[in-house]
C-alpha cells in the first residue's frame, strides 16, 4: 500500500540514485578529459623531441662554448676497437650532450638561476670586517699597498729600489664583497689567483738562475724579471691579508742573485701605473700595458731608450673571455669582458717558428697571430706558446738576447725587437735543446728570464729552467738496413770491417746531440 512514509521513502530512494547518476556522469566527464588531457600531453612531448631532434639535425653544430670558455666534444670516428673497450659510446655520447640544440642558453640560465636563487656553487663570501666603534680612531689609508711581512727573509746582497715615486694610484674601498672560489678570489669583477709564497722553491729559483751565470760566465750578461700577479694591486686594504704579500717575495729572490745578474723591478713601475689597464680581469695573464711597462723596467736595466707607446699603431681584439673563466665559471665575469691590446711593432723584423721535435727547421711566419678569437685572444702575442720563436732585426749593434719563459712572457718579448739584432723566444717548457750550448753557438749575449710570481715559487717551473742547461736532443735517426751475408764464413770476415766502416761514416753531433747527415737529408727529401 502506497502510504506518506513510504513516499518519503521513495523521494529518498530517488535522491540517491540521482546522486548516484551524476557521480557516476562526472567520473565519465573527468575520465573523458584526463584521457585527452594525456593524449594532449604525449602529443606536446612527443612534439618538442621530434622539434629538438629535427633542430639538432639542421642546426650548426658549435665547436666551442663561449659561455665555457672550452672546446666542445667532436664527433667521434668508428673504430671496432673504441666500441669494445666503451671509449666510442662514451665520446658520442659527450658529442650528442655538447650539440644538444640550444644547449648554451639552458647552461646559462641554469647557472643564473643558481646564483640568483642563492645555490652554494663552492664560492666563500668575504665580507667587510667588524664596523669600527665611535671611540676607535681608524688609521689613515697609506699611499700605497703597504707590503706585510714577508712568509720569507731578505737576505744581504739586494737593496730595494729607492721609491721616488711623489702620488701612487690607491685601490678605492667602497665596502664591496669578495668571493672565492678555490684559489681564486672573485672581487668586483675580476678574478684574482691568490698567492702563497715558497721560501724553498724561491731559494731554488735564484739557485737555477745563479748556475746559469756560473755556465756563461762573461760570455753573457743575464737579467730576471719577476712578473707581479694581479692580485697584488687590486685589492683595497681591508682585504689585503686573504694573500700573501709579493713584493718581499720579489726583493728576497733577488737577493739572492749573483752579483753580476740583474734584476729588473717591474713592481714600481706597474704600481706607478696601477690605476690602468694592466692585467685582465677573466684571465690570469697580464695585458700589452703591463708588459709595456714591464719593459720599460727592463729598458733601464739594458741601457736602452724604450720606444714611445704612441710611436706604435695599437689594435685591439674585443669580447676576450679567459682562463680564470673557465676554472670558476661565475657569471659576474661575462659582465665584464676583457680586450686585448697589442701594438705593431715598427722595426722590420723577419718571424720563424720551430716546432717541438723540429728545434733546428724553423717556418717562416709573423710576430703577431692577429686571428686569434676569445676564448685563445692572447695567443695574438707571438701566436702562443712555441718551443722557440727567432726574430731578426736589420739592427747592427752587436747585440743577441734569448728570453727564457712561461706565457707571461708573450706580450713582453715583441718590445725586444725594438733593440737587438736577434732575439729568441725560449719556452722553458718545450724547448728541447741544451740552452747553454745553443747560445754558445749563436753568439747570443743576453740572456733575460721572465716569469710570474707563481711559476717563481712553482717546483714544476723550476724544474723546466734547471732542464734546458742540462738536457740533450737526440732526433730519431733510423738505423741502415743489414745486408745479408752470402755465407757464415764472409759474415765473420767482414764483421771487423764493417763495425769499423759504421763508426767511421758515424755522423758528427753538434751540441744537444743534433745528427747534422740526418737533418740535411730529411729536409732536402
Amino acid at each position: 500500500m502506497y502510504t506518506p512514509k513510504n513516499r518519503k521513502r521513495t523521494r529518498k530512494y530517488n535522491a540517491g540514485y540521482a546522486d548516484l547518476v551524476n557521480t557516476g556522469a562526472a567520473l565519465r566527464r573527468r575520465d573523458s578529459h584526463w584521457r585527452v588531457t594525456s593524449k594532449l600531453n604525449v602529443i606536446l612531448l612527443v612534439g618538442v623531441l621530434a622539434s629538438f631532434g629535427v633542430l639538432s639535425l639542421v642546426l650548426p653544430k658549435p665547436t666551442v662554448s663561449e659561455y665555457e670558455n672550452r672546446s666542445l666534444q667532436e664527433m667521434p670516428h668508428f673504430s671496432l676497437q673504441g666500441l669494445v673497450s666503451g671509449k666510442y659510446i662514451e665520446e658520442l655520447e659527450l658529442y650528442y650532450s655538447d650539440s644538444f640544440p640550444l644547449r648554451e642558453n639552458f647552461v646559462r640560465a641554469a647557472a643564473n638561476i643558481q646564483e640568483d636563487f642563492g645555490v652554494d656553487l663552492g664560492g666563500r663570501l668575504h665580507t667587510a670586517p667588524d664596523p669600527v666603534h665611535q671611540d676607535e680612531t681608524p688609521s689613515p689609508a697609506p699611499s700605497r699597498p703597504e707590503p706585510q711581512d714577508s712568509a720569507v727573509p731578505v737576505e744581504n746582497g739586494y737593496e730595494t729600489p729607492a721609491e721616488e715615486t711623489p702620488e701612487i694610484p690607491t685601490v678605492a674601498d667602497d665596502g664591496a664583497m669578495g668571493e672565492q672560489y678555490g684559489s681564486v678570489f672573485i672581487y668586483k669583477g675580476q678574478a684574482l689567483p691568490l698567492f702563497s709564497p715558497s721560501e724553498q722553491n724561491s731559494r731554488r729559483y735564484a739557485q737555477a738562475i745563479n748556475d746559469y751565470h756560473a755556465a756563461l760566465g762573461d760570455s753573457a750578461q743575464i737579467y730576471n724579471l719577476i712578473v707581479p700577479a694581479h692580485i697584488e694591486f687590486a685589492l683595497p686594504e681591508r682585504l689585503q691579508d686573504i694573500t700573501s704579500p709579493e713584493k718581499p717575495n720579489i726583493d728576497f729572490i733577488y737577493s739572492l742573485l749573483e752579483p753580476g745578474i740583474k734584476p729588473v723591478d717591474a713592481y714600481t713601475n706597474l704600481l706607478l701605473h696601477n690605476d690602468e689597464y694592466l692585467y685582465f680581469a677573466t684571465d690570469h695573464h697580464w695585458t700589452g700595458l703591463g708588459a709595456y711597462y714591464a719593459y720599460q723596467a727592463f729598458c733601464e736595466q739594458a741601457g736602452f731608450e724604450p720606444v714611445p707607446l704612441e710611436s706604435m699603431e695599437k689594435r685591439t681584439l674585443e669580447n676576450f673571455i679567459g682562463s680564470l673563466y673557465t676554472q670558476t665559471q661565475n657569471s659576474s665575469l661575462l659582465k665584464n669582458p676583457d680586450h686585448v691590446d697589442y701594438w705593431i711593432i715598427p722595426t722590420p723584423h723577419k718571424v720563424e717558428q720551430y716546432l717541438r721535435g723540429s728545434p733546428y727547421q724553423g717556418r717562416e711566419t709573423t710576430l703577431l697571430g692577429e686571428y686569434a678569437k676569445s676564448p685563445n685572444s692572447y695567443s695574438v702575442f707571438l701566436q702562443g706558446d712555441y718551443p722557440l720563436t727567432k726574430i731578426t732585426t736589420n739592427i747592427k749593434n752587436g747585440r743577441k738576447i734569448a728570453v727564457v719563459k712561461e706565457s707571461f712572457g708573450n706580450a713582453f718579448s715583441p718590445f725586444l725587437v725594438n733593440h737587438y739584432e736577434e732575439v729568441y723566444v725560449v719556452d722553458q717548457r718545450y724547448f728541447q735543446l741544451n740552452l747553454v750550448d745553443y747560445m754558445k753557438e749563436h753568439g747570443i749575449n743576453e740572456l733575460l728570464f721572465i716569469n710570474n710570481i707563481f711559476a717563481a715559487n712553482t717546483a714544476v717551473r723550476i724544474s723546466e729552467i734547471e732542464r734546458l742547461r742540462t738536457q740533450t736532443f737526440l732526433p730519431y735517426n733510423p738505423p741502415a738496413p743489414k745486408e745479408e751475408a752470402s755465407s757464415q764464413e764472409s759474415s765473420s770476415e767482414g764483421g771487423e770491417d764493417e763495425e769499423k766502416a759504421s763508426s767511421s761514416s758515424k755522423p758528427e753531433k753538434r751540441s744537444g746531440g743534433y745528427d747534422r747527415d740526418y737533418w740535411e737529408k730529411k729536409r732536402d727529401d
